[in-house]
């Protein structure tokens, strides 16, 4: 990927234009924790009442309903696009044309031919792109990295993931030709990203999938994936939708041959297991971290945007949204034939 053009003054905030007042409220409470470092400065969405409701909030003075009129505005530098993944593709291109940077939420895109044309497009025009995939900013995962590369549990060989939540699924996520399949190219999209991340390439993929409980969607709200990592690890990976119980259970168990490591997502904490803990840690098994998921956006937001500044790639790059994507495009097709799925695809 073309690295961005280095921003001549480095002491001003990096100035964002939000499209879509769903997720990306959250986007813009994130900027707003920001002062310095990014700035909110127009606010795109439908209806237009949304859009100005969100700007007031926010003491934005531009809103509008016309991505166009966003794109023209000069004094945007950034499109922060949290809209259906069907449009991920057109608005990144305009974005990227109007040599505009685009920090996108994940899925990357619906499909592998996608992805490659927002990455092609970044490229081409010289502009950043960053795939929002916030979980790698939560305490608890980046206490996890940072434990595997000390050497706590060895080289693991075992990891179990789970998201487990249920929620009537409403809107855009119920047609497949807008969200390009269900509860795995969504939710698990990122916990594929999370994978990669911790564990490394993944070699090949078998999934099982099926419709149990949200009948109003076409796409899958449960899901199994096996996982042969390229290291010869191997995990397991379940994704539901609709997963009752008396509170959601979103969480990885990575095991090593000094020990484990256990993290959960709602109580945001990470449990240690080591036979050779790192030094300090002899006496520690528990860490509790207060990262809600708007300050791992925040801290997203905050490394792109030095990213930008500094012309540096970004932290989790086009190619790392594309990666996560493959496995959740190659589980789709495991499942359709029946049989594991090789990658790259």
């Amino acid at each position: 990927m073309a690295r961005a053009p280095m921003t001549n003054n480095l002491r001003l905030p990096v100035r964002f234009g939000l499209v879509g007042t769903g997720i990306g409220r959250l986007h813009a409470q994130a900027i707003a924790g920001l002062p310095g470092t990014a700035e909110l400065v127009a606010v795109c969405g439908l209806p237009l009442a949304s859009a100005e409701a969100l700007a007031a909030e926010f003491k934005v003075s531009f809103a509008t309903d016309d991505y166009e009129a966003l794109l023209r505005r000069p004094e945007v530098e950034v499109i922060d696009l949290c809209v259906p993944h069907n449009l991920h593709l057109p608005m990144a291109e305009a974005a990227a044309r109007a040599g505009k940077h685009v920090l996108i939420e994940k899925p990357l895109a619906r499909n592998l031919v996608e992805a490659d044309a927002i990455i092609h497009a970044a490229r081409s025009n010289g502009i950043s792109l960053m795939v929002a995939h916030n979980q790698r900013y939560f305490g608890h995962h980046a206490k996890a990295k940072a434990l595997l590369e000390d050497g706590a549990i060895g080289t693991p060989y075992l990891v179990v993931a789970y998201v487990h939540v249920y929620g009537r699924i409403q809107g855009f996520r119920t047609r497949l030709a807008e969200a390009g399949g269900g509860t795995l190219i969504d939710s698990g999209v990122h916990r594929f990203d999370l994978l990669r991340w911790l564990m490394g390439d993944v070699a090949s993929v078998y999934t099982q999938m099926g419709r149990f409980l949200q009948m109003q969607m076409e796409g899958e709200d449960c899901a199994v994936v096996s996982l042969r990592f390229k290291s010869d690890a191997i995990g397991s990976f379940s994704c539901s939708w609709s997963a009752k119980g008396r509170q959601p259970r979103e969480g990885l168990e990575i095991y090593g041959p000094y020990g484990s490591i256990l993290t959960e997502d709602h109580t945001r904490s990470l449990r240690l297991y080591s036979e050779r803990p790192p030094a300090g840690l002899e006496d520690v098994s528990e860490f509790i971290f207060p990262v809600d998921q708007v300050e791992s956006m925040r801290r997203e937001i905050a490394a792109f945007a030095a990213s930008i500044r500094q012309g540096t790639e970004p932290p989790v790059t086009g190619y790392d949204g594309r990666a996560a994507l493959e496995l959740a495009v190659a589980s789709y097709e495991s499942a359709r034939v029946g049989q594991p799925v090789k990658l790259p695809l």
